[in-house]
């Protein structure tokens, strides 16, 4: 294991302390929590970002990040990038409350459900593995 000396502002600090007081945890075990999730969601954020730009370069532009609940039967759920599928004139209608989207994902077990998965494999233009 490294150190990494790094300052803190006293509020940081009186914060850090408290709550290792608090938790009973030390307070460089927290901080090296807080740490290790913050570099998570950043890995996680250059993935999602990775993922939007190659289909964005794939669909031509017409990619929209969605939530996509609530779900039915086996669809995807949660914030995910999807590309637009159906046309403008169909998602203009008045009165009409529904696109058509295709949504993307990494997960390898996507590409067991059938023959509507595509794969998009890392290394081949696509987005990298997890």
């Amino acid at each position: 294991m490294r150190n990494f000396h790094l300052p803190l502002p006293e509020q940081t600090y009186m914060g850090l302390r408290a709550e290792a007081e608090r938790t009973g945890v030390p307070a460089t075990a927290l901080a090296r929590e807080a740490v290790d999730w913050w570099l998570r969601q950043q890995g996680r954020k250059a993935r999602h970002d990775a993922i939007a730009a190659y289909a964005t370069e794939m669909a031509g532009g017409e990619v929209y990040w969605a939530d996509l609940v609530p779900r039915s039967g086996s669809e995807q759920t949660g914030r995910r990038p999807v590309i637009l599928v159906s046309h403008d004139g169909f998602n203009q209608t008045p009165g009409w409350r529904s696109m058509i989207v295709v949504p993307i994902s990494t997960s390898s077990s996507q590409g067991k459900r059938g023959p509507t998965v595509i794969e998009l494999s890392g290394g081949t233009g696509g987005p990298g593995e997890d």
